[in-house]
């Protein structure tokens, strides 16, 4: 069955994903989308640069 795992964990300040998912073509490229939005969405957090 196809999955995605995201674990979020910090340590002294730093935050570390971790993510697993279903090693194929199709999986690896929903993957990288949904870390993409990920990323998008905590620098969103930040405000302007």
């Amino acid at each position: 069955m196809p999955c995605t795992c995201f674990v979020t964990s910090t340590f002294r300040g730093q935050m570390t994903i971790t993510m697993g998912y279903q090693d194929s073509e199709r999986a690896r490229t929903t993957t990288k989308k949904a870390m993409d939005l990920f990323m998008l969405h905590l620098l969103s957090l930040t405000g302007p640069v």
